[in-house]
């Protein structure tokens, strides 16, 4: 992909995320730029350079709200796509995406870009505060995710004979069990802790990162706060510098050349 049309993609992403900002201004809903999106924020003023992505997580009660409003209060080239409305969808989480667009990602499961271009939301629930608990959450969903993985997993020429008969009794067992029950179990053990007594943490637990650096205090994501990002505005943690210091650590320090290459070099194709 040239650096002109990689440039474009990054644009059209911003453009569905300005849709997103204004229906949650307008119904005063909370969310907040994470990952790499935040990282962005602070360190670019916008996208990581070698990075098309943006990832925002709502608070549980925000996000609900948002998939109810998402039919009608969305342009009508946006569409929103829940594992309850897409029996297929593989996503736990709800993404955002530009209808009659496509792409296609390195690494990434087809089963979500199949979509097109598309903007991530994720929820924020409650985790507990006890240690042994939070190891017992985060197996429980450390296995959701691994059955996701082995209902999926490529079996391929170099594969020994024993390893293709495993994977393909394996794929069997699963082929039974639909993304639609796998995604429902995720949800359920990610909203577990949400009805206890507050425990003043929270997490996105189905985000990619480690169970460990998304729990966090609800203080460092407190009260939405403004940021800049390619010259627009949109909400981030209040204590962005200790999320990202969670996340990232140092979150300055810029990755090695050929990490950024690499990373670029992700986009396989898209079109829009």
């Amino acid at each position: 992909m040239t650096p002109e049309k990689f440039r474009a993609l990054q644009l059209i992403q911003a453009e569905i995320m300005d849709d997103i900002h204004r229906i949650c201004v307008k119904n005063e809903l909370k969310y907040y730029m994470i990952g790499g999106t935040a990282l962005g924020a602070v360190r670019h003023k916008g996208f990581i350079p070698w990075d098309v992505d943006i990832d925002i997580a709502m608070p549980r009660e925000s996000y609900e709200k948002f998939i109810k409003l998402a039919g009608t209060e969305l342009s009508p080239n946006l569409e929103c796509h829940t594992y309850k409305t897409d029996k297929v969808f593989y996503s736990p989480h709800i993404i955002v995406t530009l209808k009659n667009s496509s792409i296609i990602l390195r690494g990434v499961n087809p089963k979500i870009t199949h979509w097109g271009i598309y903007v991530d939301i994720l929820p924020l629930d409650q985790v507990p505060a006890n240690k042994k608990e939070k190891k017992k959450h985060e197996r429980m969903l450390k296995f959701i995710k691994k059955l996701k993985f082995y209902k999926d997993i490529g079996i391929y020429d170099y594969n020994s004979w024993i390893a293709k008969l495993l994977k393909k009794t394996i794929k069997i067992l699963l082929s039974t069990v639909s993304y639609y029950t796998l995604n429902s179990l995720q949800q359920k053990i990610a909203m577990k802790y949400n009805s206890i007594p507050d425990t003043g943490e929270i997490c996105s637990t189905l985000s990619h990162y480690k169970y460990e650096k998304l729990c966090m205090p609800k203080t460092i994501f407190g009260t939405p706060k403004l940021y800049s990002f390619e010259g627009r505005e949109y909400y981030g943690p209040e204590n962005i510098e200790k999320y990202l210091i969670n996340i990232f650590g140092d979150y300055m320090k810029l990755p090695p050349k050929e990490i950024q290459d690499k990373m670029k070099k992700s986009v396989i194709s898209a079109s829009w």
